[in-house]
C-alpha cells in the first residue's frame, strides 16, 4: 500500500550537477536499505570484538580449570 500511495516522481539534486529522478517509493526504500547496510556493516566490528574476547575468555577458564 505504502508503493502505490507513493509513486509521484521526485527529483534528488546532488553536487556537479548529477541529478536522479525515481518514484517517491524506490528513493525512500533505497536509502533506508542503505542506512540499514551501513548500520549492519558497523556493527561487524564490535560482533568480531566480541568474538575474540569470548574466545580469549574461554581458553583463561579451561586453562584454570585444568
Amino acid at each position: 500500500g505504502f508503493a502505490v500511495k507513493n509513486d509521484q516522481p521526485v527529483t534528488l539534486r546532488f553536487h556537479f550537477g548529477y541529478q536522479w529522478e525515481s518514484t517517491l517509493f524506490i528513493v525512500v526504500f533505497v536509502f533506508f536499505s542503505g542506512g540499514v547496510i551501513i548500520g549492519l556493516l558497523g556493527m561487524l566490528a564490535s560482533v568480531f570484538k566480541l568474538r575474540r574476547e569470548l574466545s580469549r575468555l574461554k581458553k583463561k577458564i579451561s586453562s584454570s580449570e585444568g
